[in-house]
């Protein structure tokens, strides 16, 4: 997961449309970026090589995801590809309509609207795909173009220069500073239902949360974490520490419990048998090996709206994993799906998560 690429991108727009549910469904959504209309606007990459999607959150959490999938490109191909402009901010030294850091990653001149002195201003030129550095008319690659359509471009022969080739009109678009990325994708991004959102499965890229002499878990880089080492009790056990990750929209929960007994005091696995006397909720229940040491899984399905811990479940899902690592150590971890139609997509989340998982014995 640790790739070559550096990049920062962010996004918001509007607009509905029918997502086709067949075996082009994935060509379909491939490279396109989308907000969640329907919540709070949360913004989504389609990967064109997985055709999973990525949170892209705040832009620093934007500049991680494309870090980790951007594409390095040379200079010569890239130049194949033409440019899409859109409005910007920031400083544009030769008011020529192309803001100075966009020049830099062109190769024309910050300080002369007219780089090759044709008449021509450079701006003109760009748009009209005519090179402002000389008289010619630029190359259209559309092989390389159909190649790398969707994908985030990184100019390795230069300082890293980030580009989004928007699959919708083919052309590539700067995404300079977190600021510049984020106009551009709000202009770039389309409307998509939650329904719709939640047939393209979602990935991450893991961030490590390594908690000594208990166990190593990883999370999506882009969920809000809170740690506390602070003794306390969870349903009357004791507990040495506690791990909180939230996905930043509330879409999934994870909470993790170290509980520790002291002296000769011990746990039992059924110590932690999740009840479900309310909202007519499906339960499930399995014993397993974890690493070799004894393990229950635990799920809780509701089949109307509900509230536990402060959560409201929309026939939402909650999950429970007891890892026994000894009779006087278990480390629990509770995820909380809130909506029905994302329970594939994070429980297959919580799956990764657990398989990422090491315990410290």
């Amino acid at each position: 997961m640790k790739n070559f690429i550096k990049l920062q991108v962010f996004l918001l727009v509007f607009s509905f449309f029918i997502i086709p549910q067949n075996a082009e469904a994935a060509s379909f959504h491939s490279g396109k970026i989308y907000l969640q209309v329907e919540k709070n606007g949360e913004a989504w990459y389609v990967n064109p090589v997985n055709a999973n999607r990525y949170y892209l959150g705040l832009p620093d959490d934007a500049f991680n995801i494309m870090r980790n999938l951007g594409l390095g490109i040379s200079d010569d191909h890239i130049a194949q590809i033409p440019v899409g402009l859109l409005p910007f901010t920031g400083t544009d030294y030769d008011q020529d309509g192309l803001h100075d850091d966009l020049e830099i990653a062109l190769g024309t001149k910050v300080d002369n609207p007219d780089s090759d002195n044709d008449d021509f201003s450079d701006k003109t030129e760009i748009e009209n795909w005519f090179n402002p550095n000389g008289t010619d008319k630029l190359i259209t690659n559309t092989a390389l173009i159909n190649q790398l359509r969707g994908r985030i471009l990184l100019q390795v022969e230069k300082n890293g220069e980030a580009w989004y080739l928007n699959p919708d009109d083919d052309k590539r678009y700067f995404l300079g500073r977190p600021a510049d990325a984020f106009n551009i994708m709000r202009s770039l991004g389309i409307g998509i239902t939650n329904v719709n959102l939640g047939h393209i499965y979602e990935d991450y890229i893991g961030k490590d949360q390594i908690v000594a002499d208990h166990y190593k878990i990883k999370h999506p880089d882009s969920w809000e974490v809170s740690v506390s080492d602070k003794k306390t009790t969870v349903n009357s056990k004791p507990v040495v520490h506690s791990f909180h990750a939230e996905e930043r929209s509330g879409a999934a929960i994870l909470d993790v419990y170290v509980y520790q007994q002291s002296g000769t005091r011990s746990f039992a696995l059924s110590e932690f048998t999740v009840k479900s006397t309310s909202y007519d909720p499906k339960k499930t229940s399995e014993d397993f090996i974890f690493d070799v040491k004894p393990a229950r899984k635990q799920t809780l399905k509701y089949s109307t709206i509900a509230e536990f811990k402060n959560i409201t479940y929309y026939k939402g899902k909650r999950i429970y994993m007891q890892v026994m690592v000894s009779p006087q150590k278990v480390i629990e971890f509770k995820f909380s799906i809130p909506y029905e139609e994302e329970i594939n997509n994070y429980e297959q989340i919580f799956n990764r998560m657990i398989e990422d998982l090491e315990i410290y014995y």
